[in-house]
C-alpha cells in the first residue's frame, strides 16, 4: 500500500502514506498545536520528557516564540478571510493578542520582548531575561530583527483582515510605538542597556560594515515603515519610507 516497515534497534515501525487532502493536513495539525504547543497563546516549542509518550509533552520557550506565533496568527486570518470559521477567527484574535502582549510585558512600550514565561513556570535556561516590577512575569530581552520581522508581518495581515476595530486599534498603535523606537534610535532596537542588541540593526553606517547583513535588513526597514504608514494612516511614516529608500539609498542596496 506504499508504505515502509522499518526495524531498529529499539523496535519496529510502519511508516504510512496516508492521502489526505490540504484541509485534512492542516486540521491535523492544528489538533496537534492546541494538544501539546500552545502556551498562553504563543505557538510554543514541545518537548517529550518520555520518548514516544505525548503525555508528557512539556511545553518550553523559544527565542522566536513572537515570530512563529504570527505565522500561525497569518495562517488564522487568512482561513477566516476564506472560510469565516468562527474557530479560526477565535485562533487568530487569540494569537494577535499573545503577539500584542510580547511589547507589554517588556514594560518598555516599543521594545517587544523576545519570549516570556510566568512566575511559577519552570525557569528557562540561556539569553537575557529581566522581571517585571510586579514580578509576575520574566521576560526574555535581546529582541532580534527575525522577531520584528514576524511583529509587522501579523500587524498588517490581521490589520486588513480580522473583523474588530478595538483590536485593529491596538495593532496600529503597538506598530506606531515599535516604528518610533526603532526611528528614535537612528534604525536600531535599543535593548534595556541602552545598546543594540545583537540583530536589531538597520542603521546605513552599520550595514556598509556588515554587507552580508545589507540587503535583506533594507528591505526589512522599508516593509516596516511602510506597513506602519499602512496601518496607523500617518503620512510621516511615508515620508520616513522615502527618506530611507532615496536618500539613505536603500532602494540602492537591495541588489
Amino acid at each position: 500500500n506504499g508504505g515502509v516497515w522499518v526495524r531498529t534497534r529499539t523496535g519496529v515501525s510502519h511508516i504510512e502514506l496516508k492521502p489526505m487532502t490540504l484541509a485534512q493536513k492542516a486540521a491535523h495539525f492544528e489538533q496537534r498545536i492546541h494538544a501539546r504547543h500552545n502556551r498562553y497563546g504563543l505557538v510554543a516549542d514541545s518537548a517529550l520528557t518520555v520518548a514516544g509518550d505525548p503525555s508528557s509533552n512539556q511545553m518550553h520557550d523559544n527565542d522566536n516564540d513572537g515570530l512563529w506565533t504570527a505565522m500561525y496568527a497569518a495562517a488564522e486570518c487568512f482561513r477566516y478571510a476564506v472560510t469565516k470559521s468562527p474557530e479560526a477567527l477565535t485562533n487568530g484574535r487569540t494569537a494577535v493578542e499573545a503577539v500584542l502582549f510580547l511589547e507589554e510585558v517588556a514594560g518598555r512600550r516599543g521594545f517587544p520582548a523576545r519570549s516570556y514565561v510566568k512566575k511559577g513556570d519552570r525557569m528557562p535556561q540561556g539569553g537575557e531575561w529581566h522581571w517585571t516590577k510586579d514580578g509576575q512575569y520574566y521576560w526574555k530581552a535581546d529582541t532580534s530583527s527575525d522577531e520584528i520581522v514576524g511583529h509587522f508581518f501579523i500587524f498588517s495581515i490581521a490589520y486588513d483582515l480580522l473583523p474588530d476595530a478595538a483590536l485593529k486599534q491596538r495593532i496600529a498603535d503597538t506598530c506606531a510605538r515599535i516604528m518610533d523606537h526603532i526611528i528614535q534610535h537612528d534604525y536600531y532596537l535599543v535593548d534595556l542597556d541602552g545598546k543594540p542588541t545583537r540583530w536589531g540593526i538597520w542603521n546605513p553606517k552599520r550595514l556598509v560594515e556588515e554587507p552580508d547583513e545589507r540587503a535583506l535588513n533594507c528591505m526589512q526597514l522599508l516593509s516596516f515603515l511602510k506597513t506602519a504608514a499602512h496601518v496607523t494612516g500617518q503620512s510621516r511614516y511615508q515620508k520616513e519610507y522615502e527618506k530611507v529608500a532615496w536618500e539613505l539609498k536603500y532602494a540602492d542596496w537591495l541588489g
